[in-house]
């Protein structure tokens, strides 16, 4: 692009629109120190500039990565939030954190407008048509059941997108109000699970058999969630719980609930695939679930994963520290290490892993990972991590990095796991208390068998104590009956 100096464009700062006239080729951080001059910021280091929610590269011209008629944003790294996400997921646009007044509400991604600051992080009209029905239509017949007067939803739906609010009389039909939630929730770009994280909750589902392991599993997954979809999906299916529970005076239980709302918590990318039908149950009976659930799934998720990953290939594991699992199997990994030889549990089962059959598909949020986010720099955010193929047929001499994403080129599993020292298998150790958890584990049930041993033992003890106090007392009650002594001779 070719921009002269002294050029005006539109600088978005913390939600406020700026017009600045600014030298377009001149290297992009001294136009951000340009900017901050004029707004009283301070240090560069602390702000991301961007523009159509790229970082830009602060080492080249302005005028080589933007025009005139691009709007530039300006945001403090610290106020860019999120979870840690590496480059395998779509890169996160960074947006204002005001919403401007003519903000469209309706079929716009939650986070180019949500304030955690504002409305409990909800979009407005979600937190009014929840909290007028609370009031005024919880036990209403027929909610969600029952279609409300479409020109009336139209044009509260017009209000909100004009960025009116307190739009909501106490007059309105619960119908009315509650056809506009419903409207607002599937005209949403994404479901609140994300597209991204489908196939992991159904896979979870359909391959952890025991409840209350795969509901742990589904939780830990819902701290990967942006946390506008994570705060709305907690206020909904708190919300949805309400009204299955008064479901003898308005009509809708759990199973119609369910079944209304599964797709806007729940989805895949195209609707229309058969997958979508197969999936049908599952989908329906996470959700149910979680709506039953509500105040489990709302609890902190205490774990120790650092990342979720799917297994390419079967394998079996050959001793009892390693894991066997099957191709497309869930692993939750507690450690990552560049042996080739991570940590991790499949179906509740925990040991180590060859790390070359398996690929890393959803990092989880960690003190770690949010420290990364910090201290990364405008260049490095907008930088994709080059994916590594495996193709040698020794994998020991192509172990992937923990935070790169692996591409396999076949369906044929590697040569074989990382290579083995002359002292065994050549693993990291993780630590829990000093130790790893393999050998804490083991400890744990060494010290149970060793408690069952002492009370296998003390009740041996205690059953000869018990025997030979009953042949002490048998033998004196025989010498009692043969004895013909006299009391005081007995005593001599």
């Amino acid at each position: 692009f070719f921009v002269m100096s002294g050029t005006k464009t539109t600088v978005i700062n913390e939600g406020e629109r700026l017009t600045m006239t600014l030298d377009f080729s001149l290297p992009t951080r001294q136009v951000l120190e340009k900017i901050l001059e004029i707004i009283g910021g301070t240090t560069p280091d602390e702000y991301i500039l961007s523009t159509s929610g790229k970082p830009l590269d602060y080492s080249k011209p302005l005028q080589q990565q933007a025009t005139a008629f691009s709007e530039l944003t300006l945001k403090k790294k610290g106020n860019v939030g999120g979870i840690f996400r590496r480059s395998v997921f779509a890169a996160q646009t960074i947006t204002p954190n005001a919403q401007p007044q003519s903000q469209k509400l309706f079929g716009t991604p939650l986070e180019e407008y949500v304030v955690s600051s504002k409305f409990d992080g909800l979009p407005v009209v979600v937190y009014e048509c929840m909290e007028w029905i609370l009031a005024h239509g919880l036990t209403e017949e027929g909610l969600f059941r029952t279609t409300g007067n479409q020109n009336e939803i139209l044009n509260l739906k017009k209000a909100y997108d004009d960025g009116k609010t307190n739009v909501l009389t106490a007059a309105l039909s619960p119908h009315i109000v509650g056809g506009l939630l419903k409207m607002f929730l599937r005209e949403m770009p994404e479901p609140l699970l994300t597209f991204e994280l489908y196939e992991i909750f159904v896979q979870i589902a359909r391959t952890v058999p025991e409840l209350e392991l795969c509901m742990m599993y589904l939780k830990v997954l819902i701290t990967a969630l942006p946390a506008p979809h994570r705060d709305l999906l907690f206020r909904l299916l708190e919300f949805l719980f309400h009204v299955a529970s008064e479901e003898a005076s308005n009509g809708s239980g759990l199973d119609f609930l369910t079944t209304a709302f599964a797709s806007v918590i729940l989805r895949p990318t195209d609707e229309s695939t058969i997958e979508m039908i197969q999936d049908a149950d599952v989908v329906n009976e996470i959700v149910s679930l979680f709506i039953e659930n509500f105040e489990y799934v709302l609890e902190d998720a205490e774990h120790d994963f650092i990342s979720i990953g799917k297994a390419n290939f079967d394998y079996a594991g050959t001793t009892e520290s390693e894991l066997t699992f099957n191709r497309e199997d869930i692993i939750f990994v507690v450690k990552e290490d560049t042996t080739g030889w991570w940590e991790g549990e499949v179906n509740g089962l925990y040991g180590f892993f060859p790390s070359n059959y398996a690929e890393i598909i959803c990092p989880l949020p960690t003190a770690a990972n949010l420290a990364l986010l910090a201290s990364q720099n405008a260049e490095q955010e907008c930088e994709e991590e080059e994916e590594v193929t495996v193709t040698s047929e020794n994998p020991a001499e192509t172990k992937t990095p923990a935070t790169d994403a692996v591409t396999k080129s076949d369906t044929n599993p590697p040569a074989g796991a990382p290579a083995r020292s002359k002292a065994g298998v050549a693993r990291p150790e993780s630590t829990i208390g000093g130790t790893s958890k393999k050998d804490f584990l083991q400890q744990m049930n060494d010290i149970k068998k060793e408690l069952q041993q002492s009370a296998e033992i003390r009740e041996r003890l205690e059953a000869l104590v018990q025997s030979l106090s009953g042949s002490l007392h048998a033998i004196r009650q025989g010498g009692n009956t043969t004895s013909s002594e006299s009391p005081q001779e007995a005593a001599l």
